[in-house]
């Protein structure tokens, strides 16, 4: 073990669930889950399954650093079976949830973001038109353009325009972003 290690090494010691205990399952988040060499694993005779009798080849969520026809074999005598609980219910374990508190399943636009964690716009927050990632002084200038001619903006930029979410771009956005802008 050493830092910055590349290839079939890992960057640091591996964390198991009880040590001390004599428990060497790997911990949720081990350095040691997912990062095996499966193809020098098979020429050493390793068996599909491992102490405990469980299947050897179990994906988890962590990101695949194994190397190999499968990239996601454990490193040590235990596979990782599971990635810990799912506080949210939506069937995603918290360790590898991307949006927590919602169901990570549901993306309605297609985006790859759960709708639980989507912004309406896109990637511009509401009142943001000039798209710079701030409400401010300088988008009241686009504002008015859209405000004036909404054909003229990109989609993102009119959902971005119909601050007060009604479905529309009118008069009615302007409080609103006048409440963005003031709003720290």
């Amino acid at each position: 073990l050493y830092a910055g290690a590349t290839g079939d090494n890992i960057d640091g010691a591996p964390t198991f669930v009880d040590a001390a205990s004599g428990d060497y399952r790997l911990a949720p988040g081990s350095l040691g889950i997912d990062a095996a060499d499966y193809n020098t694993y098979l020429t050493s005779f390793g068996s599909s399954s491992d102490l405990s009798d469980a299947t050897r080849t179990v994906d988890s969520c962590i990101a695949d650093t194994g190397s190999g026809l499968i990239s996601y074999l454990d490193i040590g005598a235990y596979e990782t079976q599971d990635d810990g609980p799912d506080s949210d219910g939506d069937g995603v374990p918290d360790a590898c949830d991307v949006c927590p508190g919602f169901d990570d399943n549901i993306d309605s636009d297609g985006d790859g973001v759960p709708d639980g964690c989507d912004t309406p716009c896109g990637n511009l927050q509401l009142g943001d038109v000039d798209g710079n990632a701030v409400v401010e002084f300088a988008d009241a200038a686009a504002m008015s353009a859209i405000l004036l001619d909404p054909a003229s903006a990109t989609a993102d930029q009119q959902c971005a325009a119909d601050v007060n979410q009604d479905g529309g771009i009118d008069g009615l956005d302007i409080q609103a972003f006048v409440n963005l802008l003031l709003t720290p």
